[in-house]
């Protein structure tokens, strides 16, 4: 059953990666501009805003959900 949420557009730069947490009620998102939103899939709020530094070319939650690991330009 697909069908659309929410719209999840607060970036500035473009969206280089996107990942879902294993429970399905958080996603993140990270940009060119080394940016990383922490989404609340629920209400299709932001929970947290984090700045790299550099470009976000991957994201990935621990299977505990406790972490989210970054890779990064530098």
């Amino acid at each position: 059953n697909c069908k659309l949420r929410n719209t999840l557009a607060l970036h500035s730069g473009y969206v280089n990666t996107v990942a879902a947490s294993p429970d399905g009620s958080l996603y993140a998102s990270g940009d060119r501009d080394g940016v990383v939103l922490l989404w609340d899939l629920d209400v299709g709020k932001i929970l947290y805003s984090l700045d790299a530094g550099s470009i976000i070319h991957a994201l990935c939650f621990c299977p505990d959900m406790y972490w989210l690991c970054a890779a990064t330009e530098s």
